[in-house]
This record gives C-alpha cells, sequence and structure tokens, in this order.
C-alpha cells in the first residue's frame, strides 16, 4: 500500500511561503546624505563587493523624505549610512526614532557619518538612539571604510541568524504540539513532512520530495510518496540512497546528509518506520539542529501513535468477533456486523452527530445481537417456524444482551448495552423488549433499527434472496413512522446510494 500526502496541503504550503529575511538575494544599504561625493566614494569603494556570495545592492537619499520613502519599501535593509547632520542634526535623530521607534526596527545597522566631532553630541547620541557606529568623513580611507561595512554586514548577518533561530525553535515548539494532535501514523506522517518543509524554508515544490516508508522482514515498502517521488518505486527509491544513507536505513538509525535526511521513526511490532526526505539545497549545521531537535520530539509521539492505533485495531476485532458470535448463532453472515457498523456511522453523521459520537455508535452497533449467546441451540438452530412460545424465548436476547453490557462505565459499552437493549423497539410501540415509542427509544436503537433491518434485506441468506432496492425502498417508505423514526427514515432513504455503496464494498 503506497499514499500520497494530501495534494492541496502540499501545494499550498509553497504558494504561502515568504523567504525569511535570512534567505537574501543582495544586502541592501542606504546611504543618506546630501553631498553625492559621499554617495560615490561609497559606491566606488563596494564596487564589485561580494559579502557571503551575495552582492551589495545600494539605495541612494539626499533629503529625509527620501531616505524614509526608500526604508518604508525595504523592511530587510542592512545598513543605513547616514550624514549626521542631514539638513539639521535633528533631522538625522527624527530618521533614526522613525527606524527604531516607530518602525520598531532593530535588526537594520545605522553607520553615522560625521563631519566634525565637536558639531554632533556623539556619545549621547549612540547610547539613546541605538547607533551602532560612526566615523569622521575625513579619516574614511576606502580601506576603512570597507571593513566598517564588512563588520556592519556581518553584525546585521548574526542578527538575522538569532532571529531566525527564535523564530525555528519557536516553530519546533508549535509543530510539535501540532503533530500530537493526529491521531493516525498516516495523519501524523503528513504533519511531519509539511513541517520539515516550513522548517527548513524549502520553497520549490518540484524539487524536493519525501517518503514514509516501512521495512519488515518480508522487505520494504513505500505508505507515503510525494514531490520528486511521486511516481518512483520502491526499487529506484532503494538505488538512490547514498551507501551512508544505506547502512544507516539497514541499521535502524537517522542520518543527515548534505541535501537529504533520513529519520528513523521507530520499530512497532517489527516494523521499521521511516521517513527520507530529499530537500534540493545544502542543509546548514542550523538546519541540521532543527532537524535533530525535531525528530527527537517526533519519534516518541509515533510510536505513541502506533500502539494506540495497535490498541484500537485490537478493540475493534474483539467487538466485531463478539458481535460475530452473536450472528453466528442465528446463521447470519459474519459481514453482517461489519456491514451494520459502517451504516450506523453513517446515518449517525448524516443525522449530525459528532465524528466522535458517529464512531462509538460505529464501535458499538456490532454486539446488537450479542444477546443470542444466551439463547439454546434447540431454538437458535430449529429448521422450522418458531412456536409462539420459542419466539418469546427468542426475544429475549434483547434483555440478555442488555444485561452482559449494562454494568461497564466504558462508552462503547454503555452503547452498546442500549443498542442491544432497544434496536428491536417499533416507533409506534408494537416492538420489543419493553414496547417504547417514539423518542422514548435511544437515538442509538432508532438508528441501529434501520440499518439492521437494511441489511437483513438486502442481503441473500441460504434461506432467501435478498430484495430488489425497489422493494425495499417502499418498505421503508411503508414503515416510516411505524417500525422506524420518520426523521432519521427520511435522512436514509435521501442518502440510500451511499448505503448502497457501502454494501457492495463489504460482502
Amino acid at each position: 500500500m503506497d499514499s500520497k500526502l494530501p495534494l492541496d496541503n502540499f501545494q499550498t504550503l509553497f504558494q504561502n511561503y515568504n523567504e525569511d529575511d535570512i534567505h537574501i538575494d543582495s544586502w541592501k544599504i542606504l546611504i543618506v546624505d546630501e553631498d553625492p561625493t559621499i554617495h560615490d566614494k561609497i559606491k566606488s569603494t563596494l564596487k564589485d563587493v561580494i559579502f557571503e556570495e551575495k552582492p551589495v545592492s545600494l539605495f541612494h537619499a539626499y533629503t529625509a523624505n527620501e531616505a524614509k520613502q526608500i526604508i518604508c519599501k525595504n523592511d530587510n535593509i542592512a545598513l543605513i549610512l547616514l550624514d549626521a547632520v542631514l539638513e539639521t542634526k535633528d533631522v538625522s535623530l527624527k530618521i533614526i526614532d522613525f527606524l527604531r521607534n516607530e518602525l520598531q526596527n532593530n535588526k537594520t545597522r545605522i553607520f553615522l557619518l560625521i563631519n566634525q566631532p565637536n558639531q554632533f553630541p556623539i556619545d549621547k547620541v549612540i547610547i539613546s538612539q541605538n547607533i551602532n557606529d560612526y566615523k569622521e568623513k575625513s579619516e574614511l580611507t576606502p580601506q576603512r571604510l570597507f571593513t566598517s561595512i564588512i563588520f556592519m554586514l556581518r553584525a546585521y548577518r548574526d542578527l538575522l541568524v538569532v532571529d531566525d533561530s527564535k523564530k525555528r525553535l519557536e516553530h519546533v515548539i508549535s509543530a510539535t504540539s501540532e503533530i500530537i494532535k493526529d491521531t493516525s501514523k498516516y495523519q501524523l506522517v503528513n504533519t511531519i513532512m509539511l513541517q520539515f518543509i516550513s522548517l527548513l524554508r524549502l520553497n520549490d515544490s518540484s524539487k524536493i520530495g519525501g517518503v514514509f516508508l516501512q521495512r519488515t522482514i518480508e522487505g520494504t515498502s513505500i505508505l507515503i510518496k510525494n514531490g520528486i517521488f511521486d511516481n518512483v518505486s520502491i526499487h529506484d527509491l532503494l538505488s538512490k540512497f547514498t551507501e551512508q544513507i544505506t547502512q544507516h536505513f539497514q541499521s535502524n538509525q537517522s542520518f543527515i546528509g548534505n541535501d537529504s535526511f533520513l529519520l528513523y521513526l521507530g520499530t512497532v511490532f517489527n516494523r521499521h518506520y521511516f521517513i527520507y526526505f530529499f530537500t534540493a539545497r545544502t542543509l546548514t549545521d542550523w538546519d541540521k539542529k532543527i532537524i535533530d531537535i525535531f525528530s527527537s520530539q517526533t519519534s516518541a509521539t509515533f510510536k505513541n501513535v502506533c500502539l494506540v492505533e495497535e490498541i484500537d485495531h485490537t478493540q475493534r476485532e474483539i467487538i466485531y468477533t463478539l458481535g460475530e458470535i452473536g450472528e453466528m448463532r442465528s446463521k447470519e453472515t459474519g459481514n453482517h456486523v461489519k456491514r451494520v457498523a459502517e451504516f450506523s456511522k453513517l446515518l449517525a453523521l448524516k443525522y449530525g452527530l459528532s465524528e466522535e459520537e458517529s464512531e462509538i455508535i460505529q464501535l458499538a452497533s456490532p454486539m446488537h445481537d450479542i444477546g443470542k449467546v444466551g439463547i439454546s441451540d434447540a431454538i437458535m438452530n430449529k429448521p422450522d417456524k418458531l412456536t409462539k412460545e420459542e419466539y418469546e424465548i427468542m426475544k429475549c436476547h434483547a434483555q440478555i444482551g442488555y444485561d452482559m453490557l449494562k454494568h461497564s462505565e466504558r462508552p462503547i459499552l454503555k452503547a452498546a448495552a442500549i443498542i442491544a437493549h432497544q434496536h428491536h423497539e417499533k416507533y409506534n410501540g408494537t416492538g420489543y423488549p419493553r414496547g417504547l415509542k417514539q423518542k422514548e427509544i435511544h437515538l442509538y436503537g432508532r438508528i441501529t433499527a434501520i440499518v439492521d433491518v437494511f441489511d437483513a434485506l438486502i442481503s441473500d441468506r441460504v434461506y432467501k434472496k435478498g430484495w430488489k432496492m425497489e422493494k425495499i425502498i417502499k418498505y421503508f417508505q411503508d414503515q416510516r413512522g411505524i417500525h422506524f423514526d420518520p426523521e432519521l427514515t427520511d435522512i436514509f432513504l435521501l442518502n440510500i446510494q451511499e448505503f448502497i455503496k457501502i454494501n457492495d464494498e463489504i460482502k
């Protein structure tokens, strides 16, 4: 079995992607000075400069208004080279105040250019206005200017790294809380893959790919695949593994390479689970730390989800087995209880019950005839029509089933007790065992009454052929308000094709 991540989620994540400040195309530097020669000098000094594989982009402003306009249009300016006395010294201070206080921008570095030391209270301003450095224009040789600017860019870069680290750690915490909400391993892995895309800032869905793998003694299979691995076979995928990835895969270990990583999620009942992700870019040291931190959280959660799933599946098997015991006493087929389970959940959902309550009905309804284990073989296996006295004994199975289940405080067994007791009641009060009518009959009993009869009518038995659909619909129309709740009957008939589909799938 292999599956895909929901495509809408996968693509939407890329459509909504906004590159973080740390992934910038160039280092933006704003020069604010009335003197064109200063602009030319800086431009000449920074010509063809490449810092950390990114070029420098220069912006020029000659007035305070021009400077503010450029600042407002570019929120990722790395450095402002600001004339200390632009028009007047107060104007320069207002630009600084606008950036730091009004725009709340504390990352952009500010480098003051001073004509004369005594014309500006530099010590006071550096402390009060969050200015990062200054130089007298007269001492700005090309080498000193270049060195100062590189120092400022490096400081800006470090701030971006710190800010990005904070955001990504917050994302790890948030992502961890999100994965805890998932209730199946497929939902969980779906969430993990999407969170990795977001955490690692992966912004090209056409180049990346992820797979969810299961390895057992029989071999390896792909459970989920997407991106560039959308159509890959398990043979082709394993052949793409590097030697290191293969070694770690065989020894149940995680491994982070240069452009891909293998996450070992854990082993549950001799099934080993992994996520393999190709990132289409070189992973930084920080990327690898993020993967390691997030992976440590997801592995424990994955194991817990798998164990809960296993408990749930075991519980369902026990319930179906108990239900089948009752049905076998009356020569019903085992799949009857499975169909009744699916029918009852569907009708509950169509009625407007929550997913949680509908699942309770789904798990409880298979035990509707569990009381038949208390009826003697002589009656249960009698080939002829039952006598009146024998039929009265047969009807006791509803009470017997209720008595078997009524002492439990578990929601599923409490619901099963109600269903066993009331699914033979009729809306007009002529049913058994208590002759309840209308809303005196619990909703669970009214739902199961409809789906139990529907399955009995549509199914072939050794002693009869299933009814034609026209005859079944006519029967429910005639019994609306007599045997069956009229509102539930209308909902059932309105959605009859969905019930037929379930019947066709579970033969």
